[in-house]
């Protein structure tokens, strides 16, 4: 009989496994992410489908400009990551934007809503008025005389457009002390700064209290500190105007205690 020399022979091997044959549980571990994986790509496909381009953009609160920008969202995807790339871009060109959020509506339309800052007073750098938010944030250049209480900037300070200048609790603490003088009928011309925002000064210029007595000068500046009681400054200041009014020609000092300096 002959052999065929290309047939291989069988060998037995002790150690021989056979073949496990094919399971999941093996797989288990990664399992989730898998299906996470597909339920992602199965939303990036629906996404694209015609249904979901995007048709309509209501746009409520916004400036021509701003509308004119989301209105190019049309025809993009509703699901697009383009939304939130405009929506973040937008808030960094327009610092006037104080909130713009936008919510889909199934299957075609977008849904924008933009609130913007209001402001609380004027800021003035030198030559420059800034409308500033109750955040201390300069959203816009004032262009235009606005009813607004002033606050001049004589610190060293440089401020540009989109800078906060102060925090919320100082801004509030001015907008209080600005409150009170007019409720005593001081005529204030302005609020200034010079080194500190906690160490504040009131232009006054005048009053119509018949309690008092105001400097024959016509104008005095009153310092204030922002860390003590409002009231209780104004309390002091009162006070030294009702007694030594006429004796006073150009400033005072409250900011310790029941004490009021002058000259």
């Amino acid at each position: 009989m002959r052999r065929n020399p290309t047939r291989t022979p069988k060998v037995f091997h002790a150690n021989y496994q056979p073949a496990r044959p094919f399971s999941w549980s093996a797989y288990k571990p990664v399992l989730p992410l898998i299906w996470l994986l597909i339920i992602a790509a199965g939303f990036l496909l629906v996404g694209r489908l015609p249904i979901f381009l995007i048709k309509t953009v209501g746009v409520t609160g916004a400036s021509a400009d701003t509308q004119a920008r989301l209105q190019s969202l049309i025809g993009q995807s509703l699901f697009s990551s383009k939304i939130s790339q405009l929506i973040d871009q937008l808030k960094q060109d327009s610092p006037v934007i104080d909130t713009l959020s936008c919510r889909r509506g199934i299957p075609d339309t977008l849904r924008c809503e933009v609130t913007v800052h209001q402001p609380v007073f004027l800021w003035q750098r030198q030559d420059k008025k800034y409308l500033v938010s109750s955040e201390g944030l300069l959203y816009a250049v004032a262009s235009e005389p606005a009813a607004l209480p002033l606050i001049e900037d004589r610190a060293a300070q440089v401020v540009e457009l989109g800078a906060y200048v102060a925090g919320s609790e100082i801004l509030a603490y001015y907008q209080k002390l600005y409150q009170l003088l007019l409720d005593q009928q001081f005529t204030v011309d302005r609020l200034f700064i010079d080194q500190s925002l906690y160490q504040v000064n009131a232009l006054l210029k005048g009053s119509s209290n018949e309690t008092i007595t105001f400097p024959a000068t016509g104008q005095i500046s009153v310092l204030f500190a922002a860390n003590r009681p409002a009231e209780d400054q104004i309390k002091t200041l009162m006070a030294l105007m009702q007694q030594k009014g006429a004796a006073i020609t150009e400033r005072v000092d409250v900011r310790v205690g029941e004490y009021a300096y002058y000259k």
